[in-house]
This record gives structure tokens, C-alpha cells and sequence, in this order.
């Protein structure tokens, strides 16, 4: 989603924090596709966005079309964590993307994360990504290729695993890249492939998008609304 399509939702933050004070009802809307509309759902935006990206570019027709479904987005009873900004609002009830919805319904720990609103794992977007392409979780034909950890104390560019990082963003590929802000949280985003040794960064959490090189992306870090950050660990599925 470019950053120019996203301009216009400034104007509807006043109007969905006055509703949810009570004051006026919130406008008729659908909810934002591209950004998580949960304050800790980046993991299952950003799967969202490889995933859907890797079956495009593979000709692969995902099993199920959520959006095509629930083109107004689904009910969510928990409203806990939900972004009035990026979610939904039909005849006056709160939805929330399809697409994450279900992706975090079936890819979260079933018993850390009953409830679907904290934070996940690489397990989990491993299970993330394989359901967006085939629909089951643990599909052992969908191979998930992991490089790094998020407490690893050399980059990655260090760990000398840029040469294959280098061969899968060369596939056109997007990956979901991983860093830890300057308040120690864990974030996901997509990371877009563009040619001659330039990376685009997709954020979920507020649909900014910038270009750096490779080496600021997975060496020296780079500058995000979020503070400087630096990949630390990435997951994209196997060609």
C-alpha cells in the first residue's frame, strides 16, 4: 500500500477515538488491509503481505480469498488492542481486517495467546505464512527459511549470511524482516526487493515505506518512525 494511499486516514483518528469515548458514532468504513489494525498484530500483517506477494508472483491461487468473504471485514468481539484508526466500522460495529483476522485466529500459540492480542513468536509466523499460502498451518510443503535471532549479538551481514539473504531477495521475493525497536519490543515488516542492492521497508504498523541499501538494512541500521533499527532476523518462504 503506498505511503500516498494512506494520507487520508488522519482525517478519520478524531472521529474513532471520539466514538469510542461516546461522543459521536463512528463513520462507515472498512478497515485498512495493509496495516495491522491491532496494536501488537504486525506478525500477521506482515505474513499477510509475503505471503499474499509470494503467491502473486508464484501464479498461486490462495485456497481461500478472505477479503472476496468479508469484504467489510469481521466482527471482533475482543476489542482489546484494536486500532480505531486502521479498523473498520459497519452499521456502527467494529470489523477488523479478514485477513488478519483469520491468520491470527489460526497461526497464534492456542495457549500463550488465547485471545489472539499479544505479541507472537517466529513460530507462529512460520504458521502464519504457510496458512496464507495453503490454508493449514503446518503444511510441510511450504519450507520456511529462517536466518538470525533477535538477541544475536553480530548482524547478520556479520554472520556472513548475506550472500543467501542476497540470493532470495534477487528471486523477487519479499521477506518478513524482523528488528527490536529502541524500547527492546520486538516489530515485523515486509521487506520488498527492488535491484541493485536496495530494499524497500513496508511498515504494518502505520503503512510508511522507505528505500535503503543492503547494508543499512542488514549492517548498519536506518532511520524509522520507530527510532534507528536494524534487521536482526528475517523468515520467507522457500523456493
Amino acid at each position: 500500500c503506498p505511503p500516498e494511499k494512506n494520507r487520508g486516514w488522519i482525517s478519520v483518528i478524531l472521529p474513532g477515538l471520539d466514538a469510542m469515548r461516546g461522543e459521536k458514532p463512528m463513520r462507515e468504513k472498512k478497515p485498512e488491509p495493509w496495516v495491522q489494525n491491532h496494536e501488537n498484530w504486525c506478525w500477521a500483517t506482515a505474513a499477510k503481505i509475503v505471503g499474499l506477494h509470494f503467491c502473486k508472483r508464484k501464479g498461486i491461487r490462495p485456497p481461500v480469498l478472505w477479503e472476496e468473504q468479508y469484504p467489510n471485514g469481521i466482527v471482533r468481539d475482543d476489542l482489546t488492542g484494536v486500532l480505531p484508526l486502521y479498523s473498520g466500522c459497519v452499521g456502527g460495529v467494529v470489523t477488523v481486517d479478514a485477513w488478519q483476522y483469520k491468520i491470527v485466529e489460526n497461526a497464534r500459540d492456542g495457549i500463550s495467546n488465547r485471545h489472539g492480542n499479544l505479541p507472537e513468536y517466529d513460530d507462529a509466523k512460520a504458521r502464519a505464512l504457510r496458512y496464507v499460502v495453503t490454508g493449514k498451518v503446518n503444511d510441510a510443503a511450504v519450507h520456511i527459511v529462517e536466518y538470525g535471532f533477535y538477541d544475536d549479538e553480530m548482524t547478520l551481514w556479520e554472520q556472513g549470511c548475506f550472500p543467501d539473504i542476497e540470493r532470495a531477495l534477487g528471486s523477487g521475493f519479499a521477506l518478513l524482516g524482523n528488528f527490536v525497536g529502541v524500547t527492546g519490543t520486538a516489530h515485523s515488516v515486509v521487506l520488498l526487493p527492488l535491484g541493485n542492492s536496495r530494499i524497500g521497508v513496508f511498515d504494518p504498523c502505520d503503512g510508511s515505506y522507505g528505500v535503503h541499501s543492503c547494508r543499512q538494512v542488514f549492517e548498519t541500521g536506518f532511520l524509522t518512525r520507530k527510532g534507528p533499527v536494524l534487521i536482526k532476523w528475517i523468515q520467507y518462504i522457500g523456493q
